[in-house]
């Protein structure tokens, strides 16, 4: 892949503490794990917890510019439940969900690429990757006009691509937009395509779907992309896994 890793379990001898801190002070990013069991540990009262340890010096260190979440706990996906320093520190960046089957080689093919993809874009690394500028170049005429979080926004949506998934569901997409929305199924290529043209303001269109199939929703006269919400989730890119949708079940989610 291009990146040497260092991975405190496999590579720690002698002075425990000394090897933990020279693992991050000449490491470039960090990729951070969070589960509901990592995020108690960080927050604890235990000021000798390795990870707490850890976390605090990759923040002080690195800063959170150069760390990115990893979210392995569906329980974790609402950035909301990230207390303490990991909100702090971490709370309103993007996160790469890992939540969906890890052992399939296909999904975490494409997740590993999401990472590297990201990480390539971080100050350490001299900001956007060659790949990433290229990408975007043609279009850069389009967006120039756009604010700073709407061309985050795109950023996002390019990003967004399907995994190999088992669970389904149904979703409920209400427009509550000012404006028509097309809604955009994101394929395993992350292509786009067109799944319901013209949805109207306050009609609704529901789709069965798996939780590891992402869909972004465009004005139909800007084209830009719109927010999905479901109580405080509120993302530009929806995937089920990210909005709390339930195994075999039925969600509703509002299009802004």
């Amino acid at each position: 892949m291009g990146f040497g890793t260092w991975f405190d379990q496999e590579q720690l001898s002698g002075d425990i503490m000394d090897q933990m801190a020279k693992g991050i002070e000449t490491t470039k990013a960090v990729l951070v794990f969070i589960t509901r069991n990592y995020v108690s540990k960080v927050t604890g009262d235990n000021a000798s917890d390795n990870c707490k340890l850890e976390f605090s010096h990759a923040a002080r260190v690195l800063t959170s510019a150069n760390l990115l979440p990893v979210v392995m706990d569906c329980s974790m996906t609402n950035t909301a439940d990230w207390k303490g320093s990991i909100g702090f520190q971490l709370g309103n960046k993007l996160y790469v969900n890992m939540t969906g089957n890890v052992n399939d080689p296909v999904y975490l093919e494409g997740k590993v690429q999401e990472l590297l993809d990201i990480v390539k874009t971080f100050p350490n690394m001299g900001g956007a990757s060659e790949k990433l500028q290229e990408a975007t170049a043609a279009d850069d005429q389009a967006t120039e006009e756009l604010s700073k979080e709407e061309k985050g926004n795109e950023i996002k949506a390019k990003r967004a691509k399907s995994s190999r998934g088992q669970i389904k569901y149904t979703v409920t997409f209400t427009n509550r937009h000012d404006e028509e929305v097309d809604l955009i199924w994101k394929n395993y290529k992350g292509e786009e395509v067109l799944v319901r043209q013209g949805i109207d303001t306050g009609q609704s269109h529901s789709e069965c779907s798996y939780l590891t199939h992402p869909f972004i929703a465009r004005d139909i006269i800007t084209e830009r992309v719109c927010y999905f919400q479901r109580g405080s989730v509120k993302k530009v890119v929806f995937e089920g896994m990210d909005f709390g949708a339930p195994h075999d079940g039925r969600i509703e989610v509002d299009i802004l």
